[in-house]
């Protein structure tokens, strides 16, 4: 389609120009051609014109500016159909506006495959957050849909993601993953083959295992390594069939013990919780504008997009009943990924990878404790494992606990903004809520990883008050981590130290401060890329996989301006023959790009936000896209440039797939003099080998020491706002 639109654009006039440019710009959009884009966007006037540099901005690493510029007005209903649902691929905070207009527009133009697929995309959106408005959407669904199609199969399928049961499988013969799933559905196992049915026949066999009190280990170690759950946005399929829109693990934990449970139970339930935190996780990223193919080297990316679209096309032809399943075409997509998966950043932060064992993560963490919490069907189930014990239990609606968390942050940010003491009364029944009902697994434990939505994640559970009146606080026993998921615990004791892997052991990339004047070239060029090494990532230079050896780079940042206050506390516990400062004109893309991978310990500090919530530096934006590109191998990395709590975590996220083993951010703003202080504290812990987690929790000591000092700061309001991401 894009070939033949863009020759008839260059052999036509007038209205049927402007058709076919219309046409090709959606082709392009959709195989992420930006040339093409470009090339064709002149040819387009009014809202059409509009369109097309909007998309020509989501080509381009800004997808909420081109959500926000796609036009509101002034086209036909397909055309705005077509618009709507690209509005939706976008993703982000108006992406369900998006899919509303979409089914208003389907509507109007009265396709039935568009009403459907417009309908079952708003129904995927909402489910988690809005399940009466999802259920009402799969009645209505169920209602449009001609019989003898796979729209029984499909619905039954959501309904059981949403814990309301499905209505039948619907007549006729089922493909392979709908046999697949008749067995999920009816708890038995029954030998299926087909092109995607092995996750989902696994998960089918390790419910019958749990139904029967025997070790599901092994057919849910099958699916945590094949769940496609990376297949939103830009990479949907359209089914929930295939897995990408999870599994009813809600129904699963139900059916283990709630309270104690033994090692094999406990395996399970980890197993299954790690896959509703990877489902909460592919959804944040729609959320967050994640585009996973960005960045794949253009005939990779064009091709696997290709295939995602062709299958969306094939799923929703068998949805309206006419057309089989389209087994080809999902086959094809998964080629597709396996080619894409040549590429280590895809490979490593898009595609499944192997799920959490128990056992592993108990002798790598000899000390740990790991705190899970999923929302299935609007209810909060968590669990803890320790090193010789652990438990489940309900915990009730989750919409209770996320109104809390708001609460509680809500209370820090407004403490740490002006004099007074944060109302602890949201932290206390947090903790209560959430911890005190493991008291028993946890008492002796005094180290954690806390797993759980995003929501409770955007501070430490070490700001809770150990009572209410919060004269004590977590902080003062415990020591605590945020992770994504339970297979991310990493090896407990610290790789030995190796000063010949590390070049600097500091490096900044900061702004100025007022009146700091650049000392030495800023204009100095970044290294060259080490012989051999793959592609760059845009504005960055590649680098090995983490692990492996990384070329020098050349030429260093210079002796920049001083840079912020809390860059200073580095400074002060840094040999300055150890220190990158990549500041004021230092601070660049190409720089970055240079040194990053080769760094021990990174800042980030006093930068504007880029669109997609990466950083603008002196040359331009560093994107989120172009950090997961950039492999590292720092222990840390530091984030105390500004950003509203999401765009905070979703760079923390970033750099946890590039490689750093820790990512602590800056949670909200506080007194920079206090800042200042808890991490001059902070580097002098970790400059005595102490760990990142260990090394939090001293720096909060040393302020409490300044106490005696006059100074009254054991206020989770000031230590609490550096907010860790890793294993503790």
């Amino acid at each position: 389609a894009l070939a033949a639109a863009s020759a008839a654009v260059a052999g036509l006039e007038g209205t049927e120009r402007e058709d076919a440019a219309w046409i090709g710009t959606w082709a392009a959009f959709t195989l992420a051609d930006a040339p093409a884009l470009t090339a064709l966007e002149p040819a387009l006037a009014g809202a059409r014109g509009q369109a097309a540099r909007a998309l020509a901005l989501s080509l381009a690493g800004k997808p909420a500016d081109a959500a926000a510029a796609l036009p509101s007005s002034g086209l036909p209903p397909a055309d705005a159909l077509r618009v709507a649902r690209a509005g939706a691929i976008l993703g982000g905070a108006e992406a369900e506006r998006h899919l509303r207009s979409a089914v208003a527009h389907a509507d109007a133009v009265g396709a039935l495959g568009d009403r459907l697929a417009t309908r079952l995309a708003l129904e995927d959106h909402v489910r988690h957050d809005a399940p009466a408005e999802a259920a009402r959407l799969r009645a209505e669904l169920g209602r449009m849909a001609p019989a003898g199609g796979g729209m029984a199969l499909e619905l039954a399928v959501r309904g059981h993601l949403a814990g309301a049961g499905g209505g039948g499988l619907g007549d006729g013969e089922l493909p392979p993953l709908g046999v697949a799933w008749r067995g999920v559905i009816e708890r038995q196992s029954s030998p299926v083959d087909g092109e995607g049915v092995a996750p989902i026949a696994a998960y089918a066999a390790a419910r019958v295992a749990l139904r029967g009190g025997s070790d599901p280990s092994g057919p849910l170690a099958e699916l945590t390594s094949a769940l496609p759950t990376h297949r939103r946005g830009r990479l949907a399929s359209g089914t929930a069939l295939d897995g990408s829109m999870g599994l009813p693990i809600g129904e699963d934990l139900d059916q283990l013990p709630d309270g104690a449970m033994d090692s094999p139970a406990l395996a399970a339930a980890l197993v299954l919780h790690e896959v509703g935190h990877r489902d909460a996780r592919a959804r944040e990223d729609v959320r967050a504008h994640v585009d996973r193919t960005a960045g794949l080297p253009p005939e990779r990316r064009a091709a696997l997009l290709d295939a995602a679209e062709a299958l969306r096309a094939g799923v929703s032809r068998w949805q309206a009943g006419v057309a089989p399943f389209p087994n080809e075409l999902l086959k094809a997509l998964s080629d597709a990924e396996r080619a894409a998966a040549e590429d280590p950043t895809f490979q490593r932060a898009a595609l499944p990878g192997r799920g959490p064992v128990l056992a592993e993560i108990r002798s790598r963490q000899s000390r740990l404790a790991v705190l899970s919490y999923v929302v299935h069907a609007g209810q909060v189930r968590a669990l803890v494992t320790t090193p010789n014990s652990g438990a489940q239990r309900n915990l009730g609606p989750w919409a209770r606990l996320r109104d809390g968390a708001a609460e509680h942050l809500s209370a820090l940010v407004g403490s740490a903004r002006k004099d007074g003491r944060a109302s602890h009364k949201a932290g206390d029944a947090l903790r209560l809520a959430m911890v005190d009902p493991f008291t028993g697994e946890l008492t002796g434990h005094g180290w954690y990883a806390v797993i759980a939505p995003r929501e409770l994640q955007h501070f430490l559970f070490t700001t809770f008050p150990e009572q209410a009146t919060g004269l004590r606080w977590l902080a003062d026993i415990r020591t605590i981590a945020n992770l994504d998921l339970p297979s991310d615990v990493r090896a407990g004791e610290p790789a030995e130290f190796d000063p010949e892997r590390f070049d600097p052991s500091y490096l900044v990339f900061a702004a100025p401060s007022p009146g700091d004047e650049p000392v030495g070239d800023a204009e100095a060029p970044a290294a060259a890329p080490a012989p051999g090494a793959p592609a760059a990532a845009p504005g960055a230079q590649a680098a090995a996989p983490a692990g492996a050896e990384v070329a020098r780079p050349k030429q260093g940042c210079g002796e920049g301006p001083a840079g912020p206050l809390d860059v200073a506390a580095a400074r002060r516990n840094f040999d300055p023959a150890f220190v990158g400062s990549c500041t004021g004109p230092f601070a660049s893309v190409r720089r970055y790009g240079a040194h990053a991978p080769r760094a021990r310990f990174l800042q980030i500090a006093g930068v504007s936000p880029s669109p997609d919530g990466g950083f603008v530096l002196a040359d331009g934006a560093l994107t989120l896209t172009d950090v997961r590109r950039t492999p590292l191998i720092a222990e840390l990395v530091l984030i105390t440039a500004d950003g509203p709590p999401d765009v905070q975590r979703a760079r923390a996220r970033a750099f946890l797939d590039a490689g750093a083993q820790a990512v602590m951010i800056s949670g909200w703003d506080v007194d920079d003099q206090v800042l200042e202080r808890q991490l001059d504290a902070f580097w002098a812990a970790l400059n005595r080998d102490r760990t990142v987690a260990r090394a939090l929790a001293e720096s909060r000591e040393s302020l409490m020491r300044d106490s005696l000092l006059g100074e009254d700061l054991d206020d989770p309001a000031l230590w609490g706002s550096l907010v860790l991401y890793g294993t503790p």
